[in-house]
């Protein structure tokens, strides 16, 4: 990995057609153990979407072949594919020995083995070489433990195609003290740090119109004023319009324009 092995070439094509082929090439691997893959998707997938195809069918084989190493006899593996205006999603769901609590961000880590893991084939290289995947296609991924098996799910594809602004992302995180949280998982942060990624998440796209409920609500005073001057200074250079409700008369003091409510009801404004 540290050589540049991973090169993403992208082109768009059709994603359902990239994950059938990941699980043609676990097939046989799967009805040894009499395992049944089911797959799951909207029918607008059918829409062309760039991805590197070799790269990602090799992240989905990687996720599957997991899924299958530490699933009962007889049970199944569902693969969920949907989208929202921004990513696609693939979740790979398994109903396996699952991991421990803790584990969630030590499994993407290079050669790490989970104690559940005793016994089995491998070198603790496959989902690391996956997230490295991912993140080359500026996605992440997202565990879920369940009582029964594990759920990991994949944000790596935009439907329209761009690509993200490392340098805006990397002031975002800066900003907003996430730098070190970036690969954390989100109930592993705190209130707080939830809220600047919600924040982090309403700015990277640069949208025409952000509106912040009490951008500011959890965060100490210090941060708040940095979030607002970093959100105002954005709008400004962006020509963007941002409309913030908040309680805070320091942070109404920063907009241009201010509307008072009471009540629900208008009652002034400069």
């Amino acid at each position: 990995m540290e050589h540049g092995i991973i090169q993403i070439r992208k082109c768009n094509t059709n994603l359902k057609e990239t994950v059938a082929h990941a699980v043609f090439q676990v097939y046989k691997k799967a009805e040894k153990k009499n395992i049944y893959i089911e797959i799951q998707e909207l029918p607008n997938l059918e829409k062309a979407i760039p991805h590197d195809t070799n790269w990602i069918c090799e992240s989905i084989y990687n996720l599957l072949d997991n899924s299958i190493k530490y699933s009962l006899y007889g049970s199944k593996i569902l693969i969920t594919m949907t989208n929202n205006e921004m990513f696609t999603e693939i979740c790979v769901e398994d109903f396996g020995i699952g991991i421990r609590e803790g584990e969630e961000n030590k499994i993407f880590q290079r050669f790490y083995r989970g104690d559940n893991a005793a016994g089995q084939e491998g070198y603790g290289m496959g989902l690391y070489i996956t997230r490295d995947i991912i993140q080359k296609h500026d996605g992440f991924l997202r565990v879920r433990r369940k009582k029964q098996g594990l759920s990991i799910i994949v944000l790596p594809l935009r439907l329209d195609g761009r690509t993200v602004d490392t340098q805006f992302l990397e002031l975002l995180l800066q900003t907003l003290g996430l730098a070190e949280k970036r690969f954390q998982m989100p109930n592993t942060l705190s209130g707080g740090q939830q809220q600047r990624v919600a924040i982090a998440r309403a700015l990277i796209t640069r949208p025409a119109v952000v509106l912040a409920d009490e951008p500011t609500g959890n965060l100490d005073s210090r941060t708040s004023l940095a979030v607002i001057s970093l959100m105002k200074s954005l709008s400004e250079k962006f020509h963007q319009t941002l409309i913030a409700v908040t309680h805070s008369h320091e942070i109404a003091q920063m907009a241009d324009q201010i509307i008072r409510i009471e009540d629900g009801k208008i009652c002034g404004e400069e």
